[in-house]
């Protein structure tokens, strides 16, 4: 039994390591859609849509964007999301774009 405590302590520790990973990496998000647009003439185009998410904001980071919005407008936040790494990206078609802000 001495032998077995240790094993057993050690599944454990690595039980609880792989689901406190697990939670971490479920924070990306994925979203999918179709957008679909119908021109004056009446032709209709459609193309694939993805939202993912990678990361969301910390309260400090909307703080920033809130307090430049009081402080200077679109201006101030403009400003203030250039210094903020990416939090995922959406894609219309083969284009991708990166997106700032995501917050819950």
């Amino acid at each position: 039994m001495r032998h077995k405590l240790p094993l057993l302590r050690s599944a454990m520790v690595t039980g609880l390591l792989l689901a406190f990973a697990s939670v971490s990496w479920a924070q990306t998000e994925t979203f999918t859609a179709t957008a679909s647009l119908k021109t004056a003439a009446g032709a209709t185009v459609t193309a694939p849509v993805t939202v993912v998410v990678t990361r969301h904001t910390s309260d400090q980071e909307r703080t920033s964007v809130m307090d430049a919005l009081k402080k200077s407008g679109t201006a101030g936040v403009v400003q203030s999301l250039k210094g903020m790494a990416d939090a995922g990206y959406i894609e219309i078609g083969d284009r991708r774009t990166p997106t700032v802000t995501v917050g819950r």
